[in-house]
């Protein structure tokens, strides 16, 4: 909703949130953190990307997230990085790949 424009939108903006939907918000303002419910509807990745897509940002960090050594976290996205890079490397040149999907059609 954030840099939406129109009487819609300035209306869901001034609309108070309810209150399990209120405290995930303001506790993701406040340092990133999302409480998880039972029967939740989207995963806890979902809720931060919509969170960021409506332009809240929290206003500091998680201390947990000190608890993982950067060193531990640098292996780990070079390993994800090496996995991209393979399944890249994999996948055939893009002209044989839109002639292959011409072919079925």
């Amino acid at each position: 909703m954030a840099g939406r424009a129109g009487a819609l939108w300035d209306d869901r903006r001034a609309a108070s949130l309810p209150g399990p939907l209120a405290a995930k918000h303001d506790l993701f303002a406040a340092r990133g953190r999302l409480p998880m419910y039972d029967d939740e509807v989207f995963e806890e990745e979902d809720w931060a990307v919509m969170f960021d897509a409506m332009g809240l940002m929290p206003r500091r960090y998680d201390a947990r997230a000190d608890i993982v050594p950067l060193a531990a976290i640098e292996r780990h996205l070079a390993g994800q990085r090496a996995r991209v890079i393979a399944q890249v490397r994999a996948l055939p040149p893009y002209a044989q790949a839109m002639a292959a999907l011409r072919a079925r059609a």
